[in-house]
């Protein structure tokens, strides 16, 4: 239901800034093995029926690629802009089969 709205929402908006992004619904490591060899920080996630207001930190999460070229002195930049609250990262550890696995590492009061 919830996707449904928001595709409604964001094509009778008139607001040229909205955007939908659709889900990538089985194809989330491809996208983020995407990402990562594009020297991208990470990406953003939430379950695709979670509506944005939810807080908390299961609400949504953040998987950074541990590769990283730019990594050093982001999370000081992100601390000073962020304005506070709490928020989980998950950092995305490569495992000698070629996988990887997903670390949360809680942050509070930043």
């Amino acid at each position: 239901m919830l996707p449904h709205r928001l595709k409604l929402l964001v094509r009778t908006s008139r607001n040229p800034s909205l955007l939908y992004a659709d889900h990538l619904e089985g194809h989330g490591v491809k996208f983020f093995s995407a990402v990562c060899q594009r020297d991208c920080e990470g990406i953003v996630a939430k379950h695709k029926l979670a509506t944005y207001g939810v807080p908390g930190p299961a609400a949504w999460f953040k998987v950074l690629n541990p590769a990283y070229s730019q990594k050093r002195g982001r999370r000081e930049m992100f601390e000073k802009f962020h304005g506070g609250g709490d928020f989980s990262v998950k950092r995305s550890t490569p495992k000698s089969d070629g996988e990887s696995s997903l670390d949360t590492e809680r942050l509070t009061g930043v």
